[in-house]
């Protein structure tokens, strides 16, 4: 494989990813992630993902979720609101 070849790939992968995170955001479940980011199994997503950002997708999901409401009671008293994933520890 030359250099550029491994490059590609390895900037494939990370858009796969911060693919894979918005969606999970979004409230996408981790399986029809894993298959929208080209994944043939949850498992193989499940560790790239982890790989990727030292968190399953699940605990993600999970503390995105929280956020996500977090955001929402801040709307509504007036609060400037952030993304879902601002400020997590899971970004690179």
């Amino acid at each position: 494989m030359s250099t550029e070849t491994g490059e590609i790939q390895i900037q494939i992968q990370i858009q796969r990813m911060h693919a894979a995170r918005a969606l999970l955001a979004s409230g996408w479940t981790v399986a029809a992630t894993a298959r929208e980011t080209g994944y043939r199994s949850s498992t193989s997503f499940s560790a790239a993902f982890a790989r990727a950002f030292g968190t399953s997708p699940q605990q993600f999901k999970r503390e995105a979720g929280a956020k996500v409401v977090e955001v929402a009671r801040e709307t509504a008293r007036g609060s400037p609101a952030q993304p879902p994933y601002a400020g997590s520890s899971t970004t690179s």
